[in-house]
């Protein structure tokens, strides 16, 4: 007995002596191209650290990275850190009691070039910095959460596309902080920040901006399409610039915000059509330019009494310091299939269908008769039927998309979000 106890002892300190001894501490400039592998993580940056000059930083997929306390990052050659679906990479605090702010940031200089995926950025200062890089860059598939900035791009001279697809910004104080351009959004969610994004001269394309506590998307001089904002104080802030880069905002939901849409600047030449915006509690439009003549037809309101809209616009008729929105002729047919926002809701039955996202053929896990609608980003329905094992979705356009499922007993329905490639 007293030597199985020895054997199993000397198992422990082997264990604990093989965990220990498999961190990596880093601090400093790195002046060669290098690797941070799974075999040598995590990886610890106890000081500032710097890749220098056209050097690459590669991180393999299960790394984890953690910072001690107002530490930096700062990239001038390349950050080339790509997970996978099973496997993220991980940018973390090294605090055993992480704070937002914890960490400082990651850096990009001159020329650095960088390309994420599959990333988990958390308790940062600015988790990303974009500090006037003159190259582009690329993340997707990946998270930014608890920090005070997820990406802040710096004033300056311009910058180059930021590219972001299929990213989540969740309970940052602001998801992105951006004081210049360009930012190109496609399939990305912003939820439960004080702000989700500030973008000037960006686009994006298909997003969700949901229960942020200040403002979904601050937008000027932007595309905004397709997109979803819902649960916000203010759903989407927007200031109608005149010149070159007016905003054009189009097809998007704006649904269950205290203030859906708040108007600044001093110029109508911002083009705001075929955008359904109602169930707004305080107001669906409150317009704090003192310009008259802000162009808000052609939008759906879910009602046809111009009495009832003008009730839910705060402009020149209710406060002469302001100017005066029009918003006639309206749009009708928008709100007949438009799915109600309070049902939007994710079953934790993650194993109703797969695969998810999916290219042609969904198929369901339980062979009972269901019945099921799909619905766009803005709440189109676009497909709906009875099924038991399978769905072809090969006609529907690749997107972001809301299924909503009938349970068998008739209960309730389930919403799941299904994304189309």
């Amino acid at each position: 007995m007293k030597t199985n106890t020895q054997f199993k002892l000397f198992l422990l300190i082997i264990f604990i002596y093989s965990n220990v001894s498999s961190q990596t501490f880093i601090s400093g400039g790195i002046n060669a191209d290098t690797n941070w592998t799974t075999q040598n993580s995590p990886y610890i940056i106890t000081g500032n650290t710097v890749i220098f000059g056209n050097n690459t930083l590669t991180i393999e997929p299960g790394v984890i990275v953690k910072f001690e306390n107002n530490v930096q990052l700062r990239i001038q050659g390349s950050l080339i850190a790509n997970g996978n679906s099973t496997n993220n990479i991980t940018f973390t605090s090294n605090d055993s009691n992480p704070q937002k702010g914890s960490w400082n940031e990651i850096n990009l200089e001159f020329n650095a070039v960088c390309i994420l995926d599959y990333v988990l950025m958390e308790y940062a200062d600015n988790a990303l910095r974009y500090n006037q890089i003159s190259t582009s860059s690329t993340i997707k598939n990946s998270i930014f959460q608890f920090n005070n900035n997820g990406i802040n791009v710096n004033y300056g001279s311009p910058q180059f596309p930021i590219t972001i697809e299929s990213v989540k910004f969740i309970d940052n104080n602001k998801g992105i902080a951006n004081f210049y351009d360009e930012v190109n959004l496609t399939d990305c969610e912003f939820k439960n920040n004080e702000v989700g994004a500030e973008l000037v001269e960006s686009f994006i394309d298909s997003c969700i901006f949901e229960g942020n506590t200040n403002i979904g998307l601050v937008g000027h001089t932007s595309t905004i399409q397709n997109s979803t904002f819902i649960s916000n104080n203010i759903g989407l802030e927007q200031s109608f610039s005149g010149g070159s880069d007016s905003s054009i905002m189009w097809g998007n939901t704006i649904k269950n915000n205290s203030i859906g849409l708040k108007i600044t600047g001093n110029s109508p030449m911002a083009t705001f059509t075929d955008n359904t915006i109602c169930n707004n509690y305080t107001y669906n439009v409150e317009n704090t330019s003192s310009y008259s003549g802000q162009d808000l037809s052609n939008n759906c309101w879910c009602t046809e009494d111009n009495n009832e809209i003008e009730n839910s616009i705060f402009h020149g008729m209710d406060d002469i310091n302001f100017g005066v929105v029009v918003f006639t002729p309206t749009t009708t047919n928008c709100t007949d299939n438009t799915l109600n926002t309070n049902d939007f809701f994710e079953s934790k039955e993650d194993y109703l269908f797969y695969p998810n996202p999916v290219v042609e053929e969904l198929n369901f896990n339980n062979n009972f008769d269901k019945e099921y609608e799909i619905y766009s980003i803005n709440g189109v329905l676009v497909k709906k039927g009875v099924a038991s094992i399978k769905i072809d979705l090969s006609n529907i356009k690749p997107g972001i998309y809301m299924m909503k499922i009938q349970t068998s007993n008739q209960s309730k329905s389930i919403f799941k979000r299904l994304i189309k490639k």
